[in-house]
């Protein structure tokens, strides 16, 4: 019982400063302008490739999962450009497992419904890659929190 109330204190630590970290460089980047493209652009004009946004978003709707929760829904999103590809990776030792990519809407969202069963992950510590592709160029984040099934 102690070791999973120090791991859950150790991923709240590690989550508060990946916010604050966040938090800090966008500050720091206020002065900077951002230009936004739109979704038409995409379509009336295919060698138009856009800078690619880093994913970001709630990967996992939960990072802790215990076996009698396998089949409990899990909901990942990745919020980036527009009409673009995501995928949402797993990455355990040499073992990788993924969701099916989506090309996310005219909003830059793409949503996953899905089980750890469905997924055929199992027990362990996997790392979480959002992976963002468009005309052969791709860019990914990491979620700051590994998914840990028990």
């Amino acid at each position: 019982m102690k070791k999973i109330k120090f791991t859950l204190t150790l991923i709240l630590a590690i989550t508060l400063i990946a916010i604050v970290s966040v938090i800090l460089t966008n500050n720091n980047k206020s002065t900077n302008t951002v230009k936004s493209i739109s979704p038409t652009s995409y379509k009336s004009n295919p060698n138009n490739n856009p800078k690619l946004i880093k994913p970001k978003g709630i990967f996992i709707s939960t990072h802790i999962i215990n076996t009698l929760n396998y089949s409990s829904n899990i909901e990942s999103e990745c919020n980036t450009n527009p009409l673009v590809y995501c995928t949402i990776y797993f990455h355990s030792g040499i073992d990788l497992k993924k969701l099916d990519t989506q090309k996310t809407n005219s909003n830059g969202f793409a949503i996953w419904y899905w089980t750890i069963n469905s997924l055929g992950l199992y027990k362990g510590v996997w790392k979480i890659e959002a992976r963002v592709s468009y005309n052969g160029s791709i860019v990914s984040s990491f979620d700051p929190s590994d998914l840990i099934i028990n």
